[in-house]
């Protein structure tokens, strides 16, 4: 599973800026940090030549808008949950879900251009692929707990009389 978490550039510079502030997390901050906020749309345009290139049916990309923490977390830990149920269940592993990310702020609606009502600081990701359509889910059925096959037991060992070393006597 792969999961690759988004945030905003002015999300980006807010947690800069409190790490700064917080004297135990300063040291997560560098100066190249700062350096690289530069080339933000190089980066950007990196990404998603990474994600067209390396994600695969059986290794997708998991996009996660994360400027929320507790958002991110949660669809990151459903994700996580929703393959290793299919991969148990022995069904095809579900495909990533665009899900409604959390509600905007205010303040953020507010950078939207007049003229074409797009966000001038979108990030530019590519959209996970459509969902499949799936039926509903039968009800889970419990199972008994498959045991583990018993541990061959090892030959036994043979004794063996050990001979007087030189120079000691037997007792």
């Amino acid at each position: 599973m792969k999961f690759w978490l988004q945030i905003s550039q002015e999300e980006q510079l807010k947690r800069f800026k409190e790490r700064e502030k917080i004297e135990f997390k300063r040291f997560k901050i560098t100066e190249e940090d700062w350096r690289n906020r530069e080339k933000w749309d190089a980066y950007q345009q990196a990404i998603c030549d990474m994600v067209d290139r390396t994600s695969t049916g059986t290794a997708p990309w998991t996009l996660v808008e994360a400027n929320d923490k507790g958002y991110a977390r949660v669809k990151i830990l459903r994700t996580i949950c929703e393959r290793l149920e299919a991969e148990l269940e022995g069904k095809p592993v579900p495909k990533s879900k665009p899900e409604k990310a959390p509600k905007e702020d205010k303040d953020k609606k507010d950078s939207k251009d007049k003229k074409g009502g797009k966000d001038k600081n979108a990030v530019k990701v590519p959209a996970p692929p459509a969902p499949p359509v799936t039926p509903a889910k039968p009800a889970k059925v419990s199972r008994p707990a498959a045991k583990a096959p018993a541990r061959p037991k090892a030959p036994p060992v043979a004794r063996r009389t050990a001979a007087p070393r030189k120079g000691k006597t037997a007792r």
